[in-house]
Order: C-alpha cells, then structure tokens, then sequence
C-alpha cells in the first residue's frame, strides 16, 4: 500500500510543470539542467528554459546622434551629459541598474535610476552618464562599465576620446 502510493505520489510531480513547482535557489547552479534561477523580484525560484531565460544585458555603443559607435569625444574641464546603449538580449523583462568607473582623472558617473530601468526582453535602452575630464588626462581613457540585471552582472569596457 505504501509503496502504490509513493508511486502515485511520484507520478503527480513528474506530470507537474517544472516552473509550477518552484524550487528555490540563488544561482543557475543550483537548477536542474535546462532551467535557470529566476532571481527578478526576489521569486529565486528554478524556470524552465522552454519558457523564458535569464537577462543579458550588452554594450551596443554610444548614442551619437541617430548612430552609435563605439568611442566618443570628449572636451576636458567640461562636464558632458551623454547616452550609451544597452540592450536586454536575454529571455525576460528586468530592471537594469548601471555603475560607471573611470581613471581617477576621469569623474564618472551613471544617470540610471537607483532602482533600475525595466526593459523587456529583446529590447534596449539609453542609458544615461556624465563625465568630467580633468585637464591632462590621458586620452583615450577606459572606462568600465557594470550594468546589473536581476541579481547578475555584467560587465564590459568604454572607450572615451579626451580633446583639449
């Protein structure tokens, strides 16, 4: 008897949908295989891959204009308000938070919200930023930027022409 319905017992969790039976986590290696932690609105539950995947976020470039491209100008001694774009290529809607770091003659700083900009998957958005060159910094100068997206990080390089 016990052992019919340890049985059927089974069976119902086999025929229940991996995402309905949420188990809990705080990173993808602790998800079965073909499935991701979830770590968007503190769920930190294991999702099947089927149905979505986790966010990427990735540097497409700055905004110039109508354009993009992959380094700018800068004028020293003058605070400049700028945009670069980041995009969500990842499998889910999440807020994306961004951190800015520059050499230390470079003051950089992210103008994304503390709390995050929500962008759906597939989708991207500008991100705003300020930096101020100091006189006799080197150019170019790198900076390192560091975008967060439900609890992963991402982390990639900007290349910023400094003119006189």
């Amino acid at each position: 008897m016990k052992a019919a319905m340890l049985l059927v017992a089974l069976a119902a969790c086999a025929a229940t949908p991996l995402d309905e039976i949420e188990i809990a986590c705080t990173s993808d290696a602790e998800c079965p295989d073909e499935t991701w932690c979830d770590l968007r609105y503190h769920s930190n539950v294991c999702r099947s891959l089927e149905h979505s995947g986790p966010p990427r976020v990735v540097f497409d470039g700055f905004v110039v204009g109508d354009q993009l491209a992959q380094t700018i100008s800068v004028p020293s001694k003058t605070i400049s308000l700028r945009d670069m774009r980041l995009r969500n290529a990842g499998g889910s809607q999440t807020y994306v938070t961004m951190e800015l770091i520059g050499p230390p003659c470079v003051d950089a700083d992210s103008n994304v919200r503390n709390d995050g900009e929500l962008v759906d998957e597939g989708d991207s958005f500008d991100a705003g930023f300020s930096v101020y060159p100091v006189a006799g910094c080197a150019s170019p100068a790198m900076l390192t930027v560091t975008a967060t997206a439900s609890s992963r990080v991402f982390t990639f390089t900007a290349m910023i022409s400094i003119t006189p």
